[in-house]
């Protein structure tokens, strides 16, 4: 969710020199992904949520985030035990420990996914580079096993 919610970065406006290019000083309005993928028609599916589903009904409700002097921050216990007080829940420790922790995450990922090309949770995004040392390692593997087969072999 965090990711789909972060508000992706705008990139620099390209200054020439000499001429000056009207269009290039407006400031782009600020965009969230969920909102880039909605307007490139980008359809996203969210994981199925089992038993515990409330608990994301409760996260949402008391809120991800709350305002810190520097930014959003995790929510605090005082948070959690002020929602309990005016709904007239008593959330479990191991709730409110996982509560605090979803909140750690989504803090996490909403500041690390304002990058455009940022890989959504759970999805594997490699570089050329590493895919290529990632066919060597399998290769070399490959090659060690077969070397090994080959040694091991009884001869005739």
């Amino acid at each position: 969710m965090a990711w789909l919610n972060a508000t992706l970065q705008q990139p620099a406006p390209q200054k020439s020199p000499g001429k000056r290019n009207p269009q290039s000083d407006v400031q782009q309005e600020p965009i969230t992904r969920r909102q880039k993928h909605a307007a490139d028609g980008v359809d996203f599916a969210l994981p199925e949520l089992g038993d515990e589903a409330y608990l994301l009904d409760i996260f949402f409700d008391v809120g991800p985030l709350v305002p810190g002097t520097m930014g959003e921050v995790p929510l605090l216990y005082g948070h959690l035990l002020d929602w309990q007080r005016a709904h007239g829940v008593e959330l479990c420790p191991w709730e409110h420990g996982l509560l605090r922790r979803l909140s750690r995450a989504y803090c996490t990922a909403l500041y690390t996914s304002t990058d455009p090309a940022a890989a959504a949770p759970g999805s594997v995004q490699e570089t050329p580079e590493d895919a290529q040392e990632r066919r060597q390692r399998i290769s070399d593997g490959l090659a060690q096993s077969l070397r090994m087969l080959r040694d091991t072999k009884p001869k005739r």
